[in-house]
């Protein structure tokens, strides 16, 4: 065959060094055979006769699909095998602009942009491959591992524990992104069961969320409060003591005063309002008005007015600890992922 005459596939296959056979099969121009006709017009089984079909996941990107010609593609199995969530044949009119090829030849080797490529598992059965050449009319023949191997591709049962394997990484990424906080009432640390590295995180303290408007919680992973906490003076609400002293009042009887020599002049009610000089007459100590039967001559007794000072001392009320400044909690086991 010219070189003018192999295509796309060919030239990778070749650039692979992967030993292949091109056949030729009867067709009209431009019109596409079914894989079943083309392996009867080649005389081959069409078990080892694979198709190639084009999808789109519901991530919308594109998957390709290499099954038996005579076998459906199950789109959920297919799906499952590269970790989408549903997978959907493109249209037809959609091949030429996906693939650069054209429906009835396509071929899983030489697209335009590399996609993922699945085999069905039944490849690995058979002794050799056919696959479209890249043009209708044309198929190219070669081992399956050489093919699986040009084509970049992979076979359903490997790609589906792999694409399980990265869901599973993806899910994990997804749900515990680094930085994210685990907690659990059991101590096994996360990383023996996601994976990723985590390290204990907020032993003895309770989570607060950020509150950008208060200084206390701007910013993540602030530290802060105490577990017991003395009140400073300032910290005392305002408050007053009062005091109240009882007193009773006693009338002091006077020490009895001797006034003999001197004069007095008494007033009404007995009460002394001056004192007067003697004049040696007895009268002169008797009070002003009254009979002279109570002589105060040698001395009387004073009921003097007077007052009582008081003094109350404050005595110390109260320990001067700190008090427990911890809110109800519950503990559990705190993890923080750091990669």
């Amino acid at each position: 065959m010219g070189k003018e005459a192999k295509t796309n596939a060919m030239r990778i296959l070749e650039r692979a060094k992967v030993p292949y056979t091109a056949h030729e099969y009867a067709h009209e121009e431009g019109v596409a055979v079914d894989g079943v006709t083309v392996a009867a017009s080649m005389g081959e089984d069409p078990a080892c006769v694979y198709k190639t079909l084009v999808t789109q996941g519901s991530s919308k990107n594109y998957f390709v699909f290499v099954i038996p010609v005579a076998a459906e593609l199950d789109l959920k199995a297919a799906a499952r095998s590269v970790g989408e969530k549903s997978v959907a044949m493109i249209h037809v009119a959609d091949i030429n602009k996906v693939t650069g090829y054209v429906r009835g030849g396509c071929s899983p080797v030489g697209m335009k942009k590399q996609y993922t490529t699945v085999f069905d598992e039944s490849v690995l059965a058979q002794e050799k491959v056919y696959v479209s050449g890249g043009r209708i009319g044309t198929q190219v023949c070669c081992a399956p591992a050489d093919l699986i191997r040009a084509a970049r591709a992979t076979t359903a049962e490997k790609n589906a524990a792999e694409a399980i394997k990265a869901a599973g990484e993806i899910t994990f990424n997804t749900i515990y992104p680094i930085g994210s906080i685990y907690m659990s009432i059991n101590d096994t640390n996360p990383e023996k069961l996601f994976g990723g590295t985590w390290a204990a995180w907020g032993t003895g303290r309770v989570p607060v969320g950020v509150d950008t408007s208060d200084s206390d919680f701007s910013t993540v992973e602030k530290t802060g409060g105490e577990k017991t906490h003395k009140l400073s003076t300032d910290e005392l609400a305002s408050h007053k003591h009062s005091a109240t002293v009882n007193i009773t009042e006693k009338q002091l009887i006077g020490t009895v005063h001797n006034f003999a020599g001197q004069g007095a002049d008494w007033g009404p009610g007995n009460t002394v309002t001056g004192i007067c000089s003697a004049s040696g007459d007895d009268s002169a100590f008797y009070p002003s008005g009254t009979s002279k039967t109570t002589k105060y001559k040698d001395g009387f007794k004073i009921d003097a007015t007077h007052s009582h000072v008081a003094s109350a001392t404050m005595e110390n009320a109260g320990g001067g600890n700190a008090h427990n400044n911890i809110q109800p909690y519950i503990t559990c086991y705190m993890w923080k992922r750091i990669e």
